[in-house]
């Protein structure tokens, strides 16, 4: 078994954790889509009040950022996608131990039959 990444109890272990990310993601999704609608809510009675903090905070949260849109939609947009994006990255994980397992076995094998 390779040591090159030091994984003692090889990548099935890793590959568990990505697997876990995607499960996880699933549920991280509901409960952001849930919360998004919270804020939207929220948003709309204007919480932060009418005095001089609630004020300059408004002018920040909705202030445009360039191509992102406003900092409130900014963050809005990142709360909706991260869930895709935990499963994207345990979906890499799983696939980055199944190709070094692969290839483990390949180059062990080839060094194996060339000895």
């Amino acid at each position: 078994m390779s040591t090159y990444l030091n994984l003692p109890d090889g990548p099935e272990p890793v590959a568990r954790v990505g697997d876990r990310l995607k499960a996880e993601a699933e549920e991280f999704q509901r409960k952001a889509a849930d919360l998004l609608l919270q804020i939207q809510d929220l948003d709309g009675g204007q919480p932060w009040g009418h005095d001089e903090a609630g004020t300059a905070f408004e002018q920040q949260y909705h202030k445009p950022m360039g191509e992102e849109g406003t900092l409130a939609h900014a963050l809005q947009e990142r709360l909706r996608t991260a869930g895709g994006l935990l499963n994207e990255l345990g979906g890499k994980v799983t696939t980055a131990m199944a190709t070094y397992d692969a290839t483990d076995q390949t180059g062990g094998g080839a060094i194996a039959g060339a000895v």
